[in-house]
């Protein structure tokens, strides 16, 4: 087992690529947007449970 390690580690490959600075922030604002879209129809059905809680709750 002992002779697996270097044999593994011998053929880890580290990318040299780094982001420029203006791919991070597109990569930023698409995950936000993303991120926006998936909320988006939580937030919606969330609000409309609270209201129907509360109408039932005070009417």
């Amino acid at each position: 087992m002992s002779n697996l390690v270097p044999v593994i580690s011998n053929n880890i490959e580290v990318p040299t690529f780094i982001p420029s600075r203006a791919l991070t922030r597109n990569g930023i604002r698409n995950r936000r947007s993303m991120l926006r879209g998936a909320l988006w129809p939580i937030a919606k059905a969330a609000v409309a449970l609270t209201a129907v809680f509360v109408r039932e709750l005070l009417f």
